[in-house]
């Protein structure tokens, strides 16, 4: 549903470029107040009437897609990005923080229950809830159930895909595929003599007589590997988004005990996942079953609201849905043309020289490329993919993070992609 609301303009700064660095306040309809700008590239802002700080503008909200717009007219809008280099004013919940109940028996803090008791996590003592702190109880409560829609879309966006070992699996068999198929056509040039049932039987009379080795060979890879794409379209950035459900969640302590990523009081969850308001700062904690991934990312990215997780996640959908469309175009180009090629083995020598030792492997070499970017997708790590506008300025003096890990991405399948290209293209000149 959209919703048109008001903005109010906090910075209309000319850059040296004379082109302003508008960024704009908006309250959304639940009383979140985020701020926003202009993408850095956008050269939409030529058509946009001059404001001045203070001014008032009108803002699209779409509470469906979580995405706002500038209305420039009736008829013109610009999308804006979050703008993660402000903060709101004062505490991110936008409300006074209740005093802490402390345990009369040991001194701990209590986490605040629903009924007018509460109970330590520490010693188990019974402690009397005062008036403030049943209404901060209340006040979370509400607070949580108004985010109880977005908090099951989460929860969906967190738990869908594969298992991240099967995703490893299914990733890597197109590759595996596609190097059998470059060391069968090696094997048939230069082993095809041996008086063997594999070179007689299998490869002679059965691949390489007229289109054996298109149709049960390269088709069948092709195929699942279109299906590998469709397959890993959730888990293709399921790492990153990942880190987004961390950077939402409570700090964890020994015997399971869970803090407030804000004020880091005690929080009282009996299920998973579970959204959890802490009582005392009205912060909201998104409850998954671990923070490992927390401090790695949590200098990189802010997160006040659930909703600046949702709004990124639409941001990482765009993105890879753009991906695996590029890849599904050019597994259906580049693996087309190699099947239509590998029709016609017999007739090898009569395809034209620049076909034959120039397009061939050049198309060889790209279908190598595509497969190992499907490889090495379950090793992406966070700090590549986040769009710029998400990314705090501290991140330009934080060590840099890199964006795959191990050998594998640093020089086993180059290596691969190098051998078997090179293999290939000797092969193109024995082909008989």
């Amino acid at each position: 549903m959209r919703t048109e609301i008001e903005g109010i303009v906090v910075d209309a700064t000319p850059t040296e470029s004379g082109r302003p660095h508008y960024a704009f306040s908006v309250r959304l309809p639940s009383g979140q107040e985020l701020f926003w700008k202009l993408r850095q590239e956008d050269v939409s802002w030529v058509r946009i009437p001059r404001r001045d700080l203070g001014d008032k503008v009108g803002i699209v909200w779409d509470d469906e897609a979580y995405t706002a717009r500038l209305i420039v007219s009736d008829l013109e809008s610009f999308k804006l990005v979050r703008d993660f280099d402000r903060a709101p004013d004062g505490d991110p919940a936008g409300s006074e923080k209740v005093e802490l109940l402390k345990c009369p028996s040991c001194g701990g803090t209590v986490p605040l229950g629903e009924g007018e008791i509460a109970e330590c996590i520490y010693c188990a003592a019974k402690v009397p809830m005062s008036g403030a702190h049943l209404d901060a109880a209340r006040l979370s409560a509400d607070l949580r159930k108004a985010n109880e829609r977005l908090f099951g879309e989460l929860t969906e966006i967190f738990a869908g895909g594969m298992k991240p070992a099967l995703f490893k699996v299914v990733s890597v068999v197109p590759l595996i595929l596609f190097t059998l198929q470059i060391l069968l056509i090696a094997y048939g040039t230069f082993f095809s003599d041996r008086n063997d049932f594999f070179s007689d039987e299998v490869v002679n009379d059965f691949l390489m007589e007229d289109y054996n080795f298109a149709l049960c060979a390269v088709l069948p890879s092709m195929a699942i590997t279109i299906v590998a794409v469709f397959l890993g379209r959730k888990n293709a950035f399921a790492t990153d988004i990942r880190f987004l459900s961390e950077l939402v969640s409570p700090t964890t302590r020994g015997r399971g005990e869970l803090l407030c990523r804000n004020c880091e009081s005690p929080l009282r969850s009996a299920k998973l996942p579970d959204l959890v308001v802490c009582p005392y700062c009205r912060t909201e904690n998104l409850v998954m079953g671990g923070s490992r991934a927390r401090e790695k990312a949590s200098g990189l990215l802010t997160m006040s609201y659930l909703t600046d997780v949702k709004i990124l996640h639409g941001e990482f959908k765009l993105a890879y849905r753009k991906y695996f469309a590029g890849l599904a175009i050019g597994f259906l180009v580049f693996y087309g043309s190699f099947f239509a090629y590998s029709c016609y083995w017999e007739d090898v020598e009569d395809v034209h020289f620049v076909v034959h030792y120039v397009a061939m492997p050049l198309v060889v070499l790209i279908l190598f490329h595509l497969l190992s970017e499907i490889a090495l997708l379950p090793f992406f790590r966070f700090g590549d993919w986040p769009p710029k506008h998400f990314q705090k300025r501290l991140r330009e003096q934080a060590p840099a993070v890199e964006d795959k890990e191990g050998p594998l991405y640093n020089w086993i399948i180059p290596i691969i992609k190098s051998v078997l290209s090179l293999l290939f293209f000797v092969t193109l000149f024995f082909m008989r």
